[in-house]
């Protein structure tokens, strides 16, 4: 169902679209096991369906109308959804995923293991298992009932769109956008709790602040290292709660500078119109709801670090003849 509508006030002072959409999505494939005596892996049947109820709304407003203008233009758009039908069964990889998958949920979903902060007598990560403290790292593991933990919210955001604004006065012009995204959480990346890993790939940022001394846990959350190996340990501390953030932000994508040559000034030339123009991309985070420096676009929800998106510019020249 797909309802829309458009509107203006005298003049185009104020105009915009709004557009609703109720989408019921059917027979989706989903990873489906066959009988053990057939030796095939689990193959994508149509039994999944999905409920989306996005909403997009334009509003454009002329701000003043004169030898200097200014205009607007905000695009914003938002989704709720959830999965009504998927008959695979979580297992204890369901949260490590950055597509996590259950049932009554959003897609998407990010979930965690319940945290009781650090053993003040070795660093040790303590969750919660049956309702109290534990470092029973595998039964926690194990306990993938989506019910026994930690929901958060969806790893893509709920709302989001730009505002840009338009000035320009005689042959100059100015454009400056802004894009937004809220409502979605992401994973801190950080480094290994394992020796060995730390001289096999190397220690994240984090690495100085893990607990090394008692006292250590009342200003960190980064647990001791061990040797040998405790895969379960390190696992349950890089899904726990302790490490999901809000992956709110506001970046100032875009400036676009131009001036148009006035038309007498080209009559000799033959020319019909030139302009000279510099675009400026990706010029910073203008906030951001993590205090960690991140840029939520570029970091993904498994916690692996990739470059920032550079800033870059561009100048040209438009002739039209």
């Amino acid at each position: 169902i797909n309802l829309g509508l458009d509107f203006s006030t005298k003049g185009n002072i104020l105009s915009g679209t709004t557009e609703y959409i109720n989408k019921d999505g059917i027979d989706l494939l989903q990873p489906t096991p066959l009988a053990p005596q057939t030796v095939v892996l689990p193959h994508p049947s149509n039994a999944a369906s999905t409920k989306s109820k996005p909403l997009d709304i334009t509003l454009q407003s002329q701000n003043i109308n004169k030898t200097f203008k200014w205009s607007s233009t905000l695009l914003y758009s938002t989704i709720s959804n959830k999965i009504v039908a998927y008959d695979k069964e979580p297992t204890a990889n369901s949260i490590q995923s950055s597509k996590a998958l259950f049932l009554d949920k959003p897609m998407y979903s990010i979930f965690s293991y319940r945290w009781a902060g650090l053993d003040p007598e070795n660093g040790d990560p303590q969750g919660i298992l049956n309702g109290v403290e534990s470092k029973d790292y595998n039964a926690i593991i194990n306990n993938y009932d989506a019910d026994s933990l930690l929901f958060h919210g969806t790893s893509r955001p709920k709302h989001y769109g730009t505002l840009r604004n338009d000035f320009s006065y005689k042959g100059f012009s100015l454009s400056i956008n802004i894009a937004f995204k809220l409502a979605y959480f992401y994973r801190n990346p950080t480094t290994s709790l394992n020796y060995t890993d730390i001289l096999t790939y190397g220690q994240y940022e984090d690495f100085p602040d893990r607990w090394q001394t008692p006292g250590d846990e009342q200003h960190t959350t980064v647990p001791s290292l061990t040797y040998p190996s405790n895969s379960s340990r390190n696992t349950f501390y890089k899904y726990s709660e302790v490490l999901v953030e809000r992956a709110d932000h506001i970046r100032l994508q875009d400036i676009r500078i131009a001036y148009n040559f006035p038309k007498n000034m080209l009559s000799n030339l033959k020319i019909d119109n030139l302009s000279i123009y510099t675009y400026l991309n990706n010029l910073g985070i203008l906030w951001r709801a993590n205090n960690n420096n991140i840029d939520p676009d570029v970091n993904p929800i498994g916690g692996t670090v990739f470059y920032e998106i550079p800033f870059s510019f561009a100048t040209g020249i438009k002739i039209g003849f």
